[in-house]
């Protein structure tokens, strides 16, 4: 047995074990996949197209060689339509043609016939010293023309399917083509271009072979999830081409020395692919673990800017709903507080004590809901930026002064100490919008009294000339307040701990419509606290128009108290 016919054998002989494994692991990969069934007839008949040829090429039996080969070439007929079909599934199903469809098929069918039935395209063989080759008919050049054909319309449906694919099937289609090429450039080589130079059909076996790669790559397409990069699968092949070669060689050797030295190289090889092919695979598998994440991280990503708009357009909604209803709230409340002062006031006649209590507590609360109506409709103008300010000129320690005289009613009632200190010098206007500046001041002032219950409440004004800014503090001897407490304060619809268990009315608006209002005269506001029982202070900083000198010394103190 000469080396190339040993070579052969072997090379058959693996070719047809892969198929086979080929064939099974992507049938039962998905029985009912028509991709998967189509796949497993292509194998079929390309298996049979292999071992026909080299059994039709190895027989020096002229009839057996002759009806070999017709096998041969009738074989290939099944494998390009098996083959066009496949491509109608694979990566999935588009759009289908059934007149191409049936015009493939029939044709197919034809050639089948044609080629085991007469002499059209297998004409006869001739007797060669390497084995036997073959003498083409008439019709041989027609049946590579139509198989050149149908390798067209494959390439143009499979070009198109790429383009309209997500990235995990262009992957498939990459790995289709990588295989369709080796086997293409195979089939030119070994097929045509040899035949016509040499003017024999000897190495014609080779181009039959590269049909591995067309099946082997696909295979991998349709059953593999995550597909490891090409580079690997090229790896692989690549290693076991070589040791399948240096097996050969082993095989062929003469002596014991041969023997000794290339069955050390094959296994120096063997263990040095395994190593190339091991850290190959986990290099890809790390870059494919990035790229997961990556995917993850892109699709997190969406989700989280899917919710980001819910909760946007909840919130634009909440936003509506709250100043509609606000609105349609203002009318109502106004009317009973007009009614029920004429009530009160004795317009509508004497009423009884008791009645007069309770009318005035009606006052009361129709006042407190007002004043959350109010708030609500701030935040929601505040949050749709439809509040505009009307900056002019304000002597900051008369709005002070102005508010603790208003609430100095409150602070009495619980025996408690306004009073404000201030610069002694003049201290200079500031631009601001004179009624959000109060409100901001009232809410801050007026929650000191509500959790004060003795001690004093103290405004604190400073005018640093050096910076620009007017600093205004209300501090407190109240309940205080942790750092926990402190960081969600500014937050709407949030309440320290003392809040909620003194002050069950409050809306939580008050300090979060205060910053607001603050920052809009691009000043800023925090809170300090010492801890529980320890009171509180809330510093403001806002910035003056029209600043003293810079470098002015500071001014001493003057104290004024409200009793």
């Amino acid at each position: 047995m000469s080396y190339f016919t040993l070579l052969n054998q072997i090379i058959v002989f693996s070719i047809s074990i892969l198929g086979i494994w080929l064939m099974i692991w992507v049938y039962f990969a998905n029985k009912k996949g028509k991709e998967n069934q189509w796949f497993t007839v292509m194998t079929f008949f390309v298996i049979l197209w292999i071992t026909f040829a080299h059994l039709g090429m190895s027989s020096s039996n002229a009839s057996r060689a002759i009806l070999l080969y017709r096998l041969n070439w009738g074989s290939v007929a099944i494998s390009a339509i098996a083959a066009y079909f496949f491509i109608i599934y694979f990566p999935r199903l588009e759009k289908r043609h059934p007149i191409l469809e049936k015009i493939i098929l029939t044709t197919g069918l034809i050639l089948f016939f044609l080629s085991i039935f007469t002499n059209l395209i297998i004409k006869n063989v001739k007797i060669e010293n390497w084995g036997t080759d073959i003498v083409f008919g008439k019709g041989g050049n027609i049946f590579s023309f139509i198989a050149a054909v149908i390798l067209i319309l494959i390439i143009f449906d499979l070009f198109k399917k790429y383009f309209k694919s997500p990235p995990d099937e262009q992957l498939k289609i990459k790995y289709f083509l990588v295989g369709g090429v080796l086997f293409v450039l195979g089939n030119f080589i070994f097929n045509i271009f040899l035949p016509f130079v040499l003017n024999t059909a000897r190495y014609q076996a080779f181009g039959d072979y590269s049909a591995i790669f067309l099946l082997g790559f696909t295979a991998y397409a349709i059953v593999k999830q995550n597909l490891f990069g090409i580079r690997v699968v090229i790896t692989q092949i690549f290693v076991v081409l070589i040791t399948l070669l240096l097996l050969t060689d082993f095989l062929t050797s003469q002596t014991t020395f041969e023997y000794i030295w290339k069955g050390a190289v094959l296994v120096a090889f063997a263990i040095f692919g395994w190593l190339l092919i091991k850290s190959v695979t986990r290099e890809i598998k790390q870059k494919e673990q990035l790229a997961q994440y990556s995917k993850d991280l892109a699709t997190a990503n969406l989700e989280l800017q899917s919710a980001y708009t819910k909760l946007e357009t909840l919130d634009k909604a909440k936003s509506e709903f709250i100043s509609i209803a606000s609105h349609q709230l203002r009318t109502p409340l106004t009317a009973i507080k007009g009614y029920v002062s004429l009530i009160i006031e004795g317009d509508y006649g004497k009423i009884p004590k008791g009645a007069l209590q309770s009318m005035k507590n009606v006052y009361l609360a129709n006042e407190r809901l007002a004043k959350l109506v109010n708030s609500l409709l701030d935040m929601s103008r505040i949050e749709a930026g439809k509040i505009t300010l009307s900056f002019s000129p304000v002597k900051i320690d008369d709005l002070v002064a102005d508010i603790l005289r208003e609430l100095r009613g409150e602070a009495s009632n619980k025996n408690l100490k306004l009073r404000i200190s201030k610069d002694r010098t003049t201290l200079p206007k500031i631009e601001a919008d004179g009624t959000k500046l109060r409100d901001a001041l009232m809410n801050l002032v007026d929650n000191a009294i509500k959790y004060t219950d003795k001690g004093e409440i103290v405004v604190k004004i400073k005018y640093d000339s050096f910076v620009g800014n007017i600093e205004i503090v209300v501090q407190d001897t109240g309940e205080g307040m942790t750092q926990e407490e402190i960081n969600k304060l500014f937050q709407s619809f949030s309440r320290a701990d003392a809040g909620q268990k003194n002050w069950a009315e409050g809306s939580g608006l008050g300090l979060y419509i205060a910053k607001k209002f603050i920052e809009m005269h691009h000043g800023t506001i925090h809170a300090e606290s010492q801890g529980k029982g320890l009171g509180s202070k809330f510093i403001i900083e806002l910035p003056v128009a029209q600043p003293n000198k810079v470098g002015a010394t500071p001014a001493p103190q003057e104290v004024y108290r409200f009793r």
